[in-house]
């Protein structure tokens, strides 16, 4: 049932329809694969996400466990599948996918220094403009102690104001210079559900 609530299609409907007539073209290889990997292994619970064309001519996820069922000379007599609509789910998935990705232009756009950091300082995620403004690149700041990119002279003040907003829980502002330049910068605290600071946003604009 749950496959004709999937597909739309009556069980009559689907008896008279090989599994492939019912999968997205674009899957057709790897349904293929998949079934002829069952074969072969005699396996059982092979797992797949595979998408179908319904009745209505529309696009749904199912994710497909297939089983491989044996005679006693080990000859594969029945393959048995179920599936689950998973729909929703990939809807859901696609749409933080492409919130992360417009997320993550919005964030390289702009000019100005942007850093995610933990309590501790160490930082979660740095934009592009930060990364190459200090030599480095986004992977090798991400996961190190934000300390470690300004001199020690003002790693100290800046790790003042970081202590300031983990107390308080509220937003800091303050102006440092670095090699001749004025950097304005804005610490912003981010609560998790029991209130507390588990990360800071940092901003910093010259």
């Amino acid at each position: 049932k749950a496959f004709c609530d999937l597909t739309g299609y009556s069980p009559e409907e689907i008896i008279s329809r090989k599994i492939g007539d019912l999968v997205h073209p674009d899957d057709a290889i790897i349904e293929r694969s998949f079934i002829t990997d069952a074969l072969n292994r005699r396996a059982q619970d092979i797992r797949m996400e595979i998408r179908f064309i319904t009745k209505s001519n529309e696009i749904r996820w199912g994710d497909v466990s297939l089983s491989a069922y044996t005679d006693e000379k080990n000859n594969v007599v029945n393959l048995i599948g179920v599936v689950k609509d998973i729909s929703d789910r990939k809807k859901t998935e696609l749409l933080l996918k492409e919130a992360e990705e417009n997320a993550r232009v919005l964030i390289n756009a702009p000019k100005e220094s942007i850093f995610l950091v933990k309590p501790d300082g160490s930082v979660i995620y740095v934009n592009e403009t930060t990364a190459e403004r200090l030599g480095y690149t986004v992977d090798e700041m991400i996961g190190r102690p934000i300390f470690l990119f300004a001199p020690s002279e003002i790693s100290d003040r800046r790790r003042v104001y970081l202590t300031q907003v983990l107390k308080s829980g509220k937003p800091v502002h303050f102006i440092d210079e670095r090699y001749g330049r004025m950097m304005e910068n804005s610490l912003y605290p981010i609560l998790d559900d029991q209130g507390k600071v588990s990360r800071v946003a940092i901003y910093g604009r010259d």
